[in-house]
């Protein structure tokens, strides 16, 4: 069993970005833990697997930087040998983002994700926002547009569905790995 950890700035931002990534996920029987850092929430100590958080630049939003600065931070104390703090040093999981505005903040996918079977609970996700029904298209859209990107980037042999669905994200440190694959 895998675990995820969000880290964002509000309680609507892990909707638009990262909730086909926490059904998948869940769906799997993964654990999944949001920490919104909106005055009056809190989130608990968790040892993650997989790190979402929001992008290190955005011209729009400056408290979604805040928020990835202050995850980033807390990755690395989380790791560093020395640092004193009670138990063992944790690992380092792989931190992913993907802003509201990719052509604003320096976004270049190298990840890939098939949300397919689990965009209608992103979707249901999304509607319990009604305030912001403005976005319930433009994230549906963008789901269908990563899709494409998915079916293209994964070539004919996966047989993947018509209407695939998806989210991209960028990795924010490299990926350590015994082979390329």
């Amino acid at each position: 069993m895998g675990s995820l950890l969000v880290i964002s700035a509000h309680a609507g931002d892990v909707v638009w970005r990262a909730a086909g990534s926490i059904a998948l996920a869940t769906s799997a029987g993964d654990r999944a833990k949001v920490l919104c850092l909106t005055f009056g929430e809190r989130g608990d100590e968790v040892d993650p697997s997989v790190v979402l958080t929001h992008p290190p630049a955005d011209p729009y939003n400056q408290d979604h930087p805040a928020a990835a600065r202050m995850a980033l931070r807390a990755r690395v104390l989380a790791q560093a040998a020395g640092y004193d703090a009670p138990g063992e040093p944790l690992g380092a999981p792989p931190v992913f983002f993907e802003p509201h505005q990719p052509e604003q903040c320096d976004f270049k996918p190298d990840v890939l994700l098939d949300i397919t079977p689990v965009f209608d609970t992103k979707r249901k996700a999304m509607e319990c926002l009604p305030a912001q029904q403005h976005m319930w298209g433009y994230y549906t859209d963008l789901a269908r547009r990563r899709g494409v990107q998915v079916k293209r980037n994964a070539g004919p042999d996966l047989g993947l569905p018509h209407k695939t669905m998806g989210e991209a994200y960028m990795r924010l440190y490299p990926q350590v790995t015994d082979r390329l694959s």
